[in-house]
């Protein structure tokens, strides 16, 4: 039986304008051309079957800190995010921090640092946030992130920015110190951003599209059996697994690792104690199970 979607189909909120790719353009730097009513859509994937859309808007200003600044609201959620804006660097207010949190500076070249304190920590850290590459494509200029110390992942955490936009993948903020953190749902690329001189789709579908996987062997959280879970980092699977394809997302949505299980159990002890997915790919379907990673 093949895979089958059923895609519901939603009113957009603009009519934006899709990239035509314009090769080696060369795009000037410029400020920040964010206002009320500036708003970002990401794709979401609500598992175990459902593929739509996340919104933040922003919605008002204030004063925090003695700084002027936007009020960013995620969907319909209480809860509010503030920006501070100066020039080409965005900061958001973190909680844990008590601080405001460097997150973009689109026009460095070389690299810049970030303060966080993880989920469960009082403890202050610095991530080194270098720029790895910065390159146009479709008309926009990109910064290729290479962040070490994210309190994240492990390793090297790679995510790319779009200059005067954002991050094109798992919303507006840099996920540092989110080891422990479990989302439920996955922030994946970014699908349009709109302000009150544009509106840019990023995506050959509409903004608010969503769609329904009608084939539970496409995503299935309860066929792939691991144990121990919690677990310390050995990971034990059913035998008929061996060499098959696997793929490791962290509680971002983020790649953390991915290779062939050629031995069983594999061990993922190295990896940062906290919320991940387990993704293994047969030749007739994917199995996901979320995997809790503890010292």
């Amino acid at each position: 039986m093949k895979n089958k979607t059923l895609r519901l189909a939603l009113i957009p909120i603009c009519t934006c304008l899709v990239f035509l790719v314009l090769k080696n353009k060369i795009v000037a730097q410029s400020e920040i051309d964010w206002d009320i009513g500036t708003t970002w859509i990401y794709e979401t994937f609500r598992p175990p079957l459902t593929k739509d859309f996340t919104t933040y808007e922003i919605i008002d200003t204030t004063n925090m800190l003695g700084k002027p600044v936007f009020v960013l609201q995620r969907d319909n959620f209480t809860n509010r995010d503030y920006i501070y804006i100066n020039q080409d660097s965005v900061w958001f207010y973190d909680t844990r921090l008590g601080d405001f949190q460097l997150t973009y500076v689109f026009n460095e070249t070389t690299s810049y640092e970030s303060s966080w304190v993880g989920l469960g920590s009082n403890e202050e850290s610095i991530a080194l946030i270098d720029i790895d590459s910065i390159y146009s494509n479709e008309g926009q200029m990109y910064q290729s992130l290479a962040i070490s110390n994210s309190g994240t992942i492990s390793s090297t955490l790679r995510i790319e920015s779009i200059n005067g936009i954002g991050l094109s993948y798992g919303g507006l903020k840099l996920p540092l110190g989110m080891g422990l953190y479990d989302p439920g749902d996955f922030v994946e690329t970014l699908r349009c951003f709109k302000n009150k001189d544009e509106c840019i789709k990023f995506v050959d579908y509409d903004c608010e599209d969503s769609w329904i996987i009608s084939n539970t062997h496409e995503v299935d959280n309860h066929e792939l059996n691991i144990f121990p879970n919690p677990s310390n980092g050995l990971i034990s699977f059913p035998e008929e697994l061996l060499n098959n394809k696997f793929t490791l997302y962290n509680s971002q949505g983020l790649l953390v690792l991915k290779g062939t299980l050629s031995e069983n159990p594999i061990n993922l002890s190295r990896h940062l104690k906290g919320v991940y997915f387990l993704k293994i790919k047969t030749t007739n379907k994917a199995l996901i199970s979320k995997l809790y990673l503890h010292e």
